[in-house]
């Protein structure tokens, strides 16, 4: 049987790792956030996400960022005709880009500039004509009524 104790101490270790790993992803996000395309921005989301579970400073920030982004995206991605298609045609010349990248040159610093831009046009995508709006009601949990 497990103590009280020693739960409370697994718990504590938990939080202190997971605290650890957040901030470590949060300094990381600086020197990458050079990288065309969303650089350092998805690790941030991602140690602050770690961070929300401990601290509700970083839920407040957490909660601060998915509003500002997915309002920046409501403004890029205005839902006109035009817009639409302008990204769709730059999503693909992005992806065509890198591709040729990664297949024709060597592996250095135009490797990464490919990887940057596939994110890039991943980004432009699914944002795009609202697709992530589709993504995220798949990945909300369901109400239920009580």
């Amino acid at each position: 049987m497990i103590s009280s104790y020693t739960r409370n101490m697994k718990q504590k270790t938990k939080a202190i790792l997971t605290d650890i790993l957040g901030f470590t992803l949060i300094i990381a996000a600086v020197p990458i956030s050079w990288l065309p395309g969303p650089g350092g921005i998805p690790i941030l989301i991602i140690g602050l996400s770690l961070l929300a579970n401990n601290h509700e400073w970083a839920e407040r920030i957490l909660n601060r960022v998915k509003k500002e982004g997915l309002s920046l995206l409501d403004k890029v991605f205005d839902g006109s005709a035009k817009t639409k298609w302008a990204v769709d045609i730059l999503s693909v010349v992005f992806i065509s880009i890198a591709v040729l990248l990664l297949t024709y040159l060597t592996r250095d610093l135009k490797y990464t500039v490919a990887i940057s831009l596939c994110i890039s046009a991943t980004f432009l995508f699914f944002g795009n004509r609202k697709r992530y709006q589709s993504i995220l009601k798949k990945l909300r949990p369901k109400k239920h009524k009580h």
